[in-house]
C-alpha cells in the first residue's frame, strides 16, 4: 500500500519533531485502505526499523489531544486505538478525508489531462494537410450526417396519429374502401397498442388493412353495393374497381 502526503505536514504542529513526523509518515504507508494500522508495536517497529521504545513513545504522542492541530477532529488526536480493551492496532483520524482529497485531485487531474489530448487532437486535425483520404472521410462523415438528418425529418413526419373516427372515415373513402367497420376497429386498435411506432403512414396502413382482408379470403360485399360500371370512350364497359361500404 502507499499514502499521499500533503506538504501541509510540514506545518504542521509535529514539523518540528522530526522523528515524530517521519513516524507519522510510515505509520501512513503501513495504513490499509481505511487508515488502519493492525499492528503491534513490536511489529511497527520490525518493519520501520525504529526502536521499540521510540515507537512505543511516539505512538503514546500520536494518541494525545493536540489543540494546536489544524483539524481538530478528536481533540487534535493523529490515531486512536482500534479497540479500547487492545494495546495495540490504531485507526489513523483523519486518514478518510486526506484520501478523498487525494482522489479528487487525481480526478481533476485526469480530466485536465483528457482535454489537453482532446485539444490537441482537434488542432492536430484542424491544420493537417487536405489528401484525398481526409477528403473522403469528411465527405462520408457529411453523408451520414444529412443522412441522420432526413431520417429524423422522416420520422417526425410519422408522428401524426389518427383519431379512430379519422381512421374509419378514411376507410370509407374510395382510396381504401375496407367493409367490415369491426375489422377496420380491431386493426385499429392494434396499432394504438403500438403507439402507432411500427406504422409509418396510418392511411397506408388502412390501406394495408384492406389487402388482408382480401389475402384472408373474406366475402366481397353485396353486389348491389359495388359501383355502377362506367362506360369507356370506346364503348365497352369497364370493370369495377371498388365498391362502396355500409
Amino acid at each position: 500500500m502507499y499514502a499521499k502526503v500533503f506538504t501541509q505536514i510540514f506545518d504542521s504542529s509535529i514539523a518540528d519533531n522530526y522523528p515524530l513526523r517521519h513516524f507519522f509518515m510510515d505509520m501512513l504507508v503501513l495504513a490499509d485502505a481505511d487508515g488502519c494500522v493492525d499492528m503491534t508495536p513490536t511489529a511497527i517497529a520490525a518493519r520501520t526499523r525504529i526502536p521499540l521504545a521510540d515507537v512505543t513513545a511516539m505512538l503514546a504522542t500520536l494518541e494525545q489531544p493536540d489543540h494546536e492541530s489544524r483539524t481538530p477532529d478528536a481533540e487534535g488526536r493523529r490515531i486512536e486505538r482500534l479497540d479500547e480493551h487492545r494495546t495495540w492496532g490504531w485507526q489513523i483520524i483523519n486518514y478518510g478525508r486526506f484520501r478523498q482529497i487525494a482522489s479528487e485531485e487525481q480526478r481533476k487531474a485526469s480530466q485536465r489531462e483528457r482535454f489537453s489530448r482532446w485539444k490537441s487532437k482537434r488542432n492536430e486535425a484542424a491544420n493537417a494537410p487536405l489528401t484525398p483520404a481526409n477528403a473522403s472521410n469528411a465527405m462520408q462523415k457529411q453523408k451520414q450526417k444529412q443522412k441522420q438528418k432526413q431520417k429524423q425529418s422522416a420520422l417526425a413526419g410519422f408522428a401524426e396519429i389518427p383519431s379512430w373516427e379519422e381512421f374509419w372515415a378514411y376507410c370509407q373513402t374510395q382510396a381504401c374502401l375496407l367493409p367490415a367497420e369491426q375489422y377496420a376497429r380491431d386493426k385499429f386498435e392494434a396499432a394504438n397498442a403500438e403507439n402507432w411506432k411500427r406504422m409509418p403512414n396510418w392511411r397506408a396502413y388502412a390501406r394495408r388493412c384492406r389487402g388482408w382482408w382480401e389475402s384472408d379470403g373474406r366475402p366481397m360485399p353485396p353486389a348491389a353495393k359495388i359501383s355502377p360500371a362506367k362506360t369507356s370512350k370506346t364503348g365497352n364497359p369497364k370493370t369495377p374497381r371498388s365498391f362502396i361500404p355500409d
